[in-house]
């Protein structure tokens, strides 16, 4: 919540249209994300943005609500494009993933009956093994981003609808 109050100030000078203040874009949306991690964090923006509206000549809270509501529906599409392009990314993880096992059964399977050598198999078996289970931590890294963009789009709705109960 500390940041609130430097986040609210260059939301209220970009509607404004003023510009007073210097905007860095990656630094506006880590505040961004920071306001609105938790509900009374979100609840503090808001109120600083109804103060700062109703203190200003230049801003209405009806301009307030239109333009976060547009930009957070325009952060809400790109987390879900985002996580869409991350989960289309998972299918060939998925299909190699298949592959390897299959292979490493096959594998252990000539073995069993006695139609590979050992010692190429344990090799072949070993290097699977490395493979599947790099795969799979790669799998949970994506997995995690996923759901941390999830979270970050359910904060941004959040404050979406609280911004509209102020209409």
């Amino acid at each position: 919540m500390p940041n609130n109050e430097k986040l609210a100030a260059l939301i209220l000078d970009q509607i404004s249209g003023e510009h007073r203040l210097p905007v860095d874009e990656a630094e506006f949306v880590g505040l961004l994300q920071e306001a609105l991690q938790d509900g009374a964090s979100r609840l503090d923006l808001r109120d600083r943005l109804v103060v700062g509206a109703r203190d200003s000549n230049a801003v209405t809270l009806t301009d307030i609500v239109e333009v976060m509501s547009q930009s957070l529906a325009d952060e809400i599409r790109d987390l879900n494009e985002d996580a869409a392009r991350m989960e289309s990314d998972l299918v060939p993880s998925r299909l190699a993933l298949g592959s390897m096992i299959g292979v490493v059964l096959g594998t252990g399977v000539t073995l069993f009956i006695g139609e590979s050598d050992a010692i190429i198999s344990a090799v072949l078996v070993a290097v699977l093994s490395v493979a599947v289970t790099t795969v799979t931590l790669f799998r949970r890294r994506v997995f995690r981003k996923i759901s941390g963009l999830r979270i970050q789009r359910a904060n941004y709705e959040n404050f979406k609808a609280l911004l509209q109960g102020l209409q």
